[in-house]
């Protein structure tokens, strides 16, 4: 008889995080597990092609959380009948104008408690998720995971608020050996029910899918920089990049650079004021997501990656197994990856001197045939299921 998994997502859309969970789902032996999907935020869930042989669970046990516009939310919940949810909607949008701690309070409480027993439920992140797993599942073992380093200033307030789930479940799960390491210095109460499991790095997918179309084709003798990532400045630092970019046009650099951030419409009206203040709109060119970015950043000479904090950091492993040198912040997670030189360069963290000198210091190693095009990645399906069956051991034995 199969076991029973049901994984919970917060906000459905696709980043690095969700990219991660779908590569942890085609990881599992599916002749040994069945795999029930809870998504919290449906509204996000749109056009999203969830994995094959995932049974996402039925909208009405859902509920609209704080990520949502207001109008938005209430709209979604009064259509389904859910009256309880949209009055909740409304007051958690009143008192977080007007009182920030609100913005711990959260809207978990609501949603129907699961009916079905599961052998293993997961958390998705630090957050609703954690306390709906807690709370609401019956399960043989209940997991939640870490996704990003909790310790930076965006995040503290939400894993101070959401950690003292913990003692309720039987494991915490870290993305990256880097983050679980920092976890466990920090939270030492904790540190036998602290794992880490890296997320599934999909090189045949990667690889089939960078041979489609360019839709950018690469012009002669002119570098090809690309940065991937959700256009989140505090957290991936693309805030830096038109400054970065001045620097390299002052030394005659020939260059074009893109920035496929997911997000950044919101943002389009400061970010060209900047990149017209810098002078460099003919080569910085910013966009939205899409589909498949690897066409792009296969051509790309180098990955630029000038993050503050990660958890695991998806784009520096797919740059990697597509033979594309990498440019990165130095932090744990990126260092974890980045083992030699041949492969890429850590920086000092939102530092726009020491990017610029370490990309120019990258070009010569492009120029000079100086850089490793048959990477290797650690991260594969076999090797994520074997380390989840050794921490369910782990918890199982506790």
């Amino acid at each position: 008889m199969k076991k029973q998994l049901l994984l919970v997502l917060e906000a459905v859309q696709m980043n690095g995080a969700v990219k991660g969970w779908w590569g942890y789902l085609s990881a599992l032996n599916r002749d040994e597990w069945d795999v029930d999907l809870f998504l919290f935020d449906t509204t996000l869930h749109d056009g999203l092609k969830i994995p094959d042989g995932v049974n996402v669970l039925p909208e009405d046990i859902h509920c609209v959380i704080e990520r949502v516009g207001l109008g938005a939310a209430v709209k979604y919940a009064l259509k389904r009948g859910r009256i309880d949810l949209a009055i909740k909607r409304v007051v958690y949008s009143l008192l977080q104008r007007r009182f920030s701690f609100f913005k711990k309070w959260n809207l978990a409480r609501p949603a129907k408690r699961q009916s079905k027993y599961y052998d293993v439920a997961i958390g998705s992140s630090q957050g609703i998720s954690w306390e709906y797993v807690a709370r609401k599942v019956d399960a043989e073992v209940k997991l939640v995971w870490i996704d990003t380093d909790v310790r930076s200033d965006f995040w503290a307030p939400y894993w101070n608020h959401f950690k003292k789930y913990v003692d309720e479940v039987s494991g915490v799960v870290c993305v990256s050996k880097a983050l679980g390491e920092q976890v466990r210095q920090d939270n030492p109460q904790w540190r036998e029910k602290i794992f880490a499991l890296n997320y599934v790095i999909d090189v045949d997918s990667i690889v089939r899918q960078s041979r489609e179309s360019c839709p950018c084709p690469v012009q002669e003798r002119r570098y090809r920089l690309v940065t991937v990532g959700r256009y989140s400045p505090e957290q991936k630092g693309q805030h830096l990049i038109p400054a970065i970019a001045e620097n390299l046009k002052k030394v005659n650099i020939d260059f074009e650079w893109y920035v496929i951030a997911p997000g950044c419409t919101a943002y389009r009206e400061s970010i060209d004021a900047e990149l017209q203040r810098r002078g460099v709109k003919d080569c910085v060119f910013v966009t939205e997501g899409m589909d498949n970015p690897f066409p792009i950043v296969r051509s790309a000479d180098i990955s630029v990656q000038p993050s503050l904090f990660e958890g695991f950091g998806l784009t520096v492993s797919e740059a990697l197994v597509l033979g594309t040198y990498v440019v990165a912040s130095d932090i744990p997670p990126f260092r974890e990856q980045i083992v030699s030189e041949d492969i890429g360069l850590l920086v000092k963290p939102i530092d726009v001197v020491s990017f610029t000198e370490a990309i120019l210091m990258a070009l010569k190693r492009v120029k000079n045939g100086l850089t490793c095009k048959t990477y290797q990645t650690p991260y594969s399906r076999a090797n994520t299921y074997r380390q989840f069956e050794e921490i369910l051991v782990s918890v199982e034995n506790e």
